[in-house]
């Protein structure tokens, strides 16, 4: 992964709400399992998987979006042939 990925994706955990940032961080850099998450928060297990299911999402799309920003020109557009030939 490269350093300015890691960097957008740090950025985009940085602005997760609290309680979100702690699941991911305690899932991903502490290598808790969501069984463990669950204990740990006093949550069943279901919440906390769907919450990172949720979360795994967001930040797929925040992911998704910078990587668009950065290369707009490899980004494929959907719709009419005259908007993709507009873009090409």
């Amino acid at each position: 992964m490269g350093a300015d990925v890691r960097e957008t994706l740090k950025g985009a955990v940085m602005r997760l709400e609290q309680a979100d940032r702690l699941l991911v961080l305690l899932h991903y850099a502490d290598g808790l399992s969501v069984s463990e998450i669950a204990v740990l928060l006093d949550e069943p297990k279901a919440d906390v998987s769907d919450r990172l299911d949720g979360l795994r999402w967001r930040l797929a799309q925040v992911m998704r979006d910078a990587s668009a920003q950065a290369r707009p020109d490899q980004v494929e557009v959907q719709g009419s042939d005259d908007a993709a030939a507009a873009v090409a």
